[in-house]
């Protein structure tokens, strides 16, 4: 497979500045991603519009992307707009293409995924994506994934799973058998809608889970989990999609 990662603009070093700095304040003429008015590289939660910068536990990742908004054990690793390639995003071009400052999957044949390959990812990571499904083929299984692969044989992941009715879940794998940690269902079936998917391992507390929100119907699920990969890819298969963008989220 070729793959294609070239220098960008993924953001590092995410906190290092107040957004109530003078230096944080107009749009200048700096990428805003989520059009909140805060640019990108001071933006607490740059992928969600937050004009009010909340940041209950001051640990740097806005409430509006903190799974933990209580409690300080976030801070926001790198954030990847579309506008172009982050540096630690790798993906094939036969599979995806950058255009228009979104990332979208190319048509394919029956059950031929299209992978992205984050880079920079650990075993202590939330990945958090922004897009919407574009395409919802009819009489097959559709995914979207979040794997967490540990290079050996075990494995967890997050996905949006649709054979009729759309289910969010998380299942592990242990070479031999997968198994479902906690799913929830949707009121129907995948359709072209915006989607917000974050999924997360937290190694300390032996768990991982997962939040989707669909056509306006959110949910999440979350659980113990045997597996903390920390080789991070965003799958999906028999659906098409864009991305807008994706932000790494390390627990402390």
């Amino acid at each position: 497979m070729l793959a294609c990662c070239v220098a960008g603009c993924g953001r590092v070093g995410f906190g290092e500045v107040d957004p109530g700095t003078p230096s944080c304040t107009g749009l200048e003429d700096l990428h805003d991603e989520d059009g909140d008015g805060v640019r990108d590289d001071c933006d607490v939660c740059p992928s969600v519009a937050d004009p009010a910068q909340m940041d209950t536990d001051g640990d740097g990742v806005g409430d509006s992307c903190d799974r933990e908004p209580g409690a300080p054990r976030q801070r926001l690793k790198e954030f990847m707009p579309m506008n172009e390639v982050p540096d630690d995003l790798t993906f094939s071009p036969d599979q995806w293409v950058l255009a228009g400052d979104t990332l979208t999957a190319l048509p394919r044949a029956e059950d031929v995924g299209a992978v992205l390959e984050l880079m920079s990812s650990g075993a202590d990571d939330q990945v958090f994506a922004v897009g919407a499904i574009t395409r919802v083929p009819a009489g097959t299984i559709r995914q979207i994934i979040v794997h967490f692969m540990t290079g050996l044989v075990g494995y967890t992941y997050c996905e949006i799973y649709d054979s009729g009715i759309a289910e969010l879940a998380l299942t592990v794998f242990d070479g031999l058998t997968y198994t479902r940690v906690m799913d929830a269902d949707y009121p129907a079936a995948l359709t072209e809608t915006p989607f917000v998917f974050t999924a997360w391992l937290d190694v300390d507390r032996g768990s991982a889970g997962c939040t989707a929100t669909l056509g306006g119907v959110t949910q999440s699920v979350e659980g113990p989990v045997p597996y903390f990969g920390d080789m991070v890819t965003f799958d999906v298969h028999n659906v098409d999609v864009r991305v807008d963008s994706l932000t790494v989220i390390r627990t402390r």
